[in-house]
C-alpha cells in the first residue's frame, strides 16, 4: 500500500463517517507505523517528519506518537534501534513452580537524542 492509497481510504472514512450521523465516532485512535529498517537514521527521518510528539519507552519497543486531534500517529521502533542497552548489576529470581530459581541482568538504557536540539528534538 502506498501513502496515496493510505490518505485515500482515510479520506473515504471520514467521508462515510460525515455521511452517517446515526454511527457514533470511535472513542479514539492509534495509528501504529512499523516497517522502517530501525536504524537511528531511519527512526530520525520519521521525527523530523512527525514534527514535536510525544516520546515513550517501554522494555522493547521506542514510540513517538503526535496527537492529529483524536487520532494519534504513533511510530514505533525497537528501542535497541535508538538506544543503548547497558548492564549495571544482577539480581537473583526467587523460584516459582515450574521455574527454578535464576538470575537476571539489571539494565539500564542509554537513549540519546536522535536529533540536535537545535533541529527541534525534545529531550
Amino acid at each position: 500500500m502506498t501513502n496515496d492509497d493510505f490518505a485515500a481510504g482515510l479520506r473515504a472514512v471520514a467521508a462515510w463517517f460525515e455521511t452517517h450521523p446515526e454511527i457514533p465516532a470511535p472513542s479514539g485512535l492509534r495509528i501504529p507505523v512499523y516497517g522502517m529498517d530501525d536504524t537511528k537514521e531511519s527512526v530520525a527521518i520519521q521525527i523530523r517528519a512527525l514534527g514535536n510528539a510525544k516520546k515513550e519507552y517501554d522494555n522493547d519497543f521506542f514510540r513517538l506518537t503526535r496527537e492529529f486531534g483524536p487520532i494519534e500517529v504513533s511510530i514505533v521502533s525497537y528501542r535497541t534501534a535508538v538506544c543503548t542497552a547497558r548492564v549495571v548489576g544482577r539480581k537473583t529470581v526467587a523460584a516459582v513452580p515450574a521455574v527454578p530459581e535464576h538470575d537476571v541482568d539489571i539494565v539500564e538504557w542509554d537513549c540519546e537524542p536522535i536529533l540536535d536540539q537545535s533541529e527541534g528534538e525534545q529531550s
